[in-house]
């Protein structure tokens, strides 16, 4: 036990030193957990303190909001509207912990809250870069996102080369014990493309990247692993993008740009499926599998049915962290015990009306700053609105450091558009 506290104290400075010293440092101690997702899904163990199992992503967590506590002053004067807003929330899951480690013991409390400690701790890191204007800049993310989706897509190479394609209904056991989908990104994998995919598209940030061919495969690239992974989470969430595309008046034509490229690289995999039977049938079985969503859809049904039930004030402040997510599956007449795959379910149930209300109060007002403030900022602004889809299927997907629940009154680099584009230089 001892070795593992000590262990434990040294990833814990170490992550605080990485998080607060450098943007790439940071990100990638976030990219760390997104790119292992795959083969560790429960996240990457460090030893257990008095029957809590620790995990990097807990230390990460932790050390993010260290980083935040020591420029709580710079924070507060950037986000005028949410800072308190937000905080209510936060002292909400608090709350639904403490309640939750007096009646069911901390372990089963913590468990339970790990992904909206992950998500407190990604918005707390996310928050304190947005306030440090000589912290980040447009450049670094595109830097960031470029070399992160170079090295999803290949693991997702090894992946299918050790695996196959994979598709929505098989299953691969991974060790002795866990088993998952045998696709060969998981779902934060590919919203990660996702996002950088957008983030090109929308910003046009190309300075730097000299090569014509890079610059001209890079996307294609990126919308052929959107379409291997099979993540139809993801597939809406780019569906989504492309709708708010055609209503943004800087994006029309990129609507149909992206389209138009995409249905041609539909049609050439389609094409290669034909002749290569396992691919065109693991894409036909991602497409048209609707078993998942309505399991889902019917325990999200019965969610609220049972919520409704609950008195005043469990409904107001939400249920103890620990109280469990057992439900029948009346689609497969199962009985199951994960989580509801819905994060605004899992912040209604854990923190009520009133964490869910300030949530999404955030939300708005970090969607309306983005969309107000030129092309690099709505960048931003088109990711907010796919993490908001694809939270309907997953929870707040915290392992891609790129939330703007907590968006500033600039644009979120800390550059303005007019001086953005002047820039050759990657730093």
């Amino acid at each position: 036990m001892l070795l593992s506290i000590a262990l434990i104290a040294v990833v814990l400075l170490l992550a605080l030193r990485m998080i607060s010293s450098s943007f790439y440092l940071g990100a990638g101690v976030y990219f760390l957990e997104n790119i292992s997702s795959w083969q560790f899904p429960d996240g990457l163990s460090l030893g257990n303190v008095q029957g809590v199992a620790v995990t990097v992503g807990d230390l990460t967590a932790i050390a993010s909001i260290l980083f935040a506590f020591q420029h709580a002053a710079k924070i507060r004067t950037t986000f005028t509207y949410q800072w308190g807003v937000f905080l209510t929330f936060a002292f909400l899951v608090a709350f639904s912990i403490f309640r939750g480690a007096i009646e069911f013991g901390l372990s089963a409390s913590v468990n339970e809250a790990r992904y909206v400690i992950y998500f407190l701790g990604c918005i707390a890191w996310y928050s304190t870069i947005s306030a440090l204007p000589d912290f980040v800049s447009l450049v670094k993310w595109r830097n960031f996102l470029v070399v992160g989706s170079l090295g999803v897509m290949a693991l997702q190479v090894f992946n299918f080369l050790r695996y196959g394609i994979g598709n929505s209904t098989e299953q691969i056991l991974i060790d002795d014990v866990t088993s998952h989908n045998s696709r060969t990104l998981v779902a934060v994998q590919a919203s990660f493309i996702l996002f950088t995919l957008t983030f090109l598209i929308v910003t046009r940030n190309y300075e730097g990247l000299t090569n014509q061919r890079f610059r001209l495969a890079l996307p294609i690239a990126l919308v052929l692993s959107l379409l291997v992974a099979q993540q139809r989470s993801v597939w809406v969430a780019a569906i989504v993008t492309l709708g708010a595309f055609a209503f943004t008046k800087n994006t029309r034509r990129l609507t149909l740009i992206f389209t138009f490229a995409s249905v041609t690289l539909l049609a050439l995999v389609a094409a290669v499926g034909s002749i290569f039977g396992p691919i065109g049938k693991a894409l036909q079985e991602s497409g048209t599998n609707s078993v998942t969503f309505f399991a889902r859809s019917g325990s999200w049904a019965e969610y609220i049915a049972n919520y409704a039930n609950e008195n005043f004030f469990d409904q107001v402040v939400g249920l103890p962290f620990g109280s469990g997510w057992g439900r029948y599956d009346g689609y497969n007449h199962l009985w199951v015990e994960f989580n509801p795959h819905n994060w605004y379910i899992i912040v209604l149930l854990r923190t009520g009306i009133l964490g869910l209300a300030s949530l999404v109060f955030c939300y708005l007002i970090g969607l309306v700053r983005a969309f107000a403030q030129g092309r690099d900022s709505n960048a931003f602004g088109f990711i907010q609105l796919q993490q908001l889809a694809y939270q309907f299927f997953y929870p707040a997907p915290w392992q891609v450091p790129l939330p703007v629940t907590t968006q500033s009154r600039d644009v979120p680099t800390g550059i303005k558009e007019s001086s953005t584009h002047k820039s050759t230089e990657v730093t």
